[in-house]
């Protein structure tokens, strides 16, 4: 998840694990995924030359203990902007299905970046680099929503829809629901992803700044 960003720093990503932790363990897998995550992104963002390691040592009994380091300085009252909370989506409410989420992006980094906001809600994710790796694992899977960037080598988004729909027809099953993704700044790109036959079959939201 965090190699192609790692290469692109020039940073070595290494992970240490003491010769008496147990293969396995039983825990809260979402959790634990969630904030091992966390800890890397902000080692690799914040880590500017060198490197960043993983170590894990787990003591039984002794609980698990987290450390880091950071720059702060004092502040005085008058520093301080006060502001009312922001309500935030936190978790589904209880009796939710299992909701499978397929994760289509040819950029591993914009993968991640959905990966990290979605794992702690308990969706099932899976991910795809192109629309033929999408349709492969649509066609087993059965995801129930699928966000799906337009522009991919091998099968673009566009392609990668059409082929779906089709199978839908065919099959005579309910449509996933689609969100295609669109980072394009050029007028017709967005014409085009706009447009009312565009809108008719699926979801559409443009990252574009």
């Amino acid at each position: 998840m965090f190699s192609l960003k790692v290469q692109q720093k020039g940073l070595k990503l290494s992970f240490e694990c003491s010769s008496d932790v147990p293969r396995f363990v039983q825990t809260d897998e979402v959790k634990l995924r969630q904030v091992l995550i966390n800890l890397l992104n902000n080692a690799v963002n914040f880590t500017k030359e060198g490197g960043v390691t993983v170590r894990v040592t787990s003591e039984v009994g002794s609980g698990t203990i987290l450390k880091f380091d950071i720059k702060a300085a004092i502040a005085k009252d008058a520093d301080i902007e006060h502001s009312y909370p922001i309500r935030r989506a936190v978790a589904m409410e209880p009796g939710q299905p299992r909701f499978r989420l397929l994760i289509v992006d040819d950029k591993s980094d914009n993968r991640a970046f959905l990966v990290n906001l979605l794992t702690p809600f308990g969706f099932d994710l899976q991910e795809a680099a192109n629309g033929k790796e999408a349709f492969d694992i649509w066609s087993v899977w059965k995801p129930h929503l699928i966000w799906m960037d337009l522009r991919m080598p091998v099968m673009d988004g566009h392609e990668a829809i059409n082929l779906l729909r089709k199978a839908e027809n065919e099959k005579n099953i309910s449509h996933t629901i689609v969100i295609a993704v669109t980072a394009s700044a050029f007028k017709d790109a967005r014409k085009i992803a706009l447009s009312k036959p565009f809108l008719s079959r699926y979801k559409v939201t443009d990252d574009h700044p």
